[in-house]
């Protein structure tokens, strides 16, 4: 190499190319890594999402039923 760094010969060049193809083959792996976890963390969200909106709709079930129950008490009381 010289002093910027530019490779001096053929064999050179070929040895950085391979280099920076391997470099490039890790940070591929590494993104497709990431992008999987991505996607499990997306649908491990849309799992907790449509729990929660199951269990929204059970307390406004019990909530409903609730009221209703108040609401038979006081007319039989009347």
């Amino acid at each position: 190499m010289s002093e910027s760094g530019l490779p001096e010969s053929p064999e050179e060049l070929k040895k950085l190319i391979e280099e920076l193809q391997e470099q490039n083959n890790t940070l591929q792996t590494d993104n497709n890594t990431l992008q999987t976890y991505n996607n499990t963390l997306l649908t491990d969200i849309n799992t907790l999402q449509n729990k929660n909106d199951r269990l929204k709709e059970r307390v406004k079930l019990l909530e409903d039923h609730i009221f209703a129950r108040r609401s038979e008490k006081w007319t039989v009381l009347d």
